[in-house]
């Protein structure tokens, strides 16, 4: 899957926290976690306590290895988590929606002038015509 801070990141985003979140809960600076986050193993001091934050053991974040675990992890021990995740897709699904109907309208508008810069393209080339 990823390495074990690429992991971390992914549940700490999942549960909604923030890194600034996290430091709090460590006592340490945002920028130390997001290092930490970085380069964290398992014999990190701070490895025990993120377990607790994020309410996991440490063989479970270790041995996350699929996607689907996130699902059913957070389904199984914390119902109010799915809504999040819930949420969480339905957001990203309607930020994504968005983005394809701007991309849309943007190529429709790009479409529009092609055929206007054609339209007056077709003119020159008959003005040129009638000139021969």
């Amino acid at each position: 899957m990823s390495t074990l801070g690429e992991k971390i990141r992914k549940i700490r985003t999942l549960k909604g926290f923030s890194q600034e979140y996290m430091s709090g809960k460590l006592a340490i600076k945002q920028p130390q976690y997001s290092d930490l986050e970085k380069i964290i193993d398992v014999d990190n001091q701070h490895f025990t306590k993120i377990c607790e934050i994020l309410e996991m053991t440490k063989e479970e974040i270790i041995n996350l290895n699929d996607s689907n675990y996130f699902v059913n992890h957070f389904e199984n021990k914390a119902p109010h988590n799915q809504n999040f995740i819930n949420n969480q897709v339905i957001n990203e699904s309607t930020k994504t929606e968005e983005a394809l109907k701007k991309s849309i309208s943007l190529l429709e508008m790009e479409l529009k002038n092609a055929h206007i810069e054609n339209e007056r393209l077709l003119k020159v080339i008959e003005i040129l015509s009638k000139k021969k």
